[in-house]
């Protein structure tokens, strides 16, 4: 994700299951330029990887002031720095 960190991106959560590996990429909002940059970084996933891992990166809009959560099986990777008042983190 180097040069690719958004203002806008609050965290990023990961799911690995061979031979599958999900993204959640979660966005303030979500425009073009959030849509780009993670396609970008789903291409380069893919081309770290052996041709049978299946990768997809998702962007997801969770407003500032709403809980980012983990869904079953996902780690976080990339956590933003919030003030304690934007809720925890689940």
């Amino acid at each position: 994700m180097w040069d690719a960190v958004l203002p806008s991106l609050r965290g990023v959560a990961v799911h690995v299951d061979y031979p599958s590996v999900r993204s959640r990429f979660l966005y303030e909002t979500v425009g073009g330029k959030e849509l780009v940059v993670t396609e970008d970084i789903e291409t380069l996933i893919i081309a770290d990887f052996p041709s049978d891992i299946d990768v997809r990166c998702v962007a997801e809009e969770v407003p500032t002031g709403s809980p980012r959560s983990l869904r079953d099986g996902e780690g976080w990777v990339f956590l933003r720095y919030e003030e304690s008042s934007a809720g925890p983190i689940e």
